[in-house]
């Protein structure tokens, strides 16, 4: 129960256990590379601290990260019954979504 909570608080619910079964099925699928995602982040962030990694890479990837929670939240919302408790639920995602998409396009220029 508390994990559930604080998920939620931190925007990270996922999907519902009394949504639709295919959206659970999918979240399922999405979860491990989801979380592979956000440990690829942390090691991307050490090797730009340690200049190791390219400008060019780094923008690629960048934008790849960014597809990446867009697909989840819109396949994930087109398939639950009940989309706006998903999306406040998930408000995170779409966080990392709106804020990203301006940062990438400045990163880009």
């Amino acid at each position: 129960m508390l994990n559930s909570s604080l998920n939620y608080l931190f925007g990270l619910r996922g999907v519902a256990d009394d949504e639709r079964p295919a959206a659970r099925l999918w979240a399922g699928r999405f979860e491990l590379p989801m979380i592979l995602l956000a440990l690829w982040i942390l090691i991307e962030w050490y090797l730009r601290g340690k200049n190791i990694y390219s400008v060019r890479l780094d923008q690629v990837t960048d934008w790849i990260i960014w597809l990446l929670f867009v697909f989840e939240t819109l396949v994930l919302t087109s398939l639950v019954n009940d989309k706006a408790r998903y999306l406040r639920s998930n408000w995170m995602n779409l966080i990392i979504i709106s804020i990203g998409l301006p940062l990438l396009w400045v990163g880009s220029s």
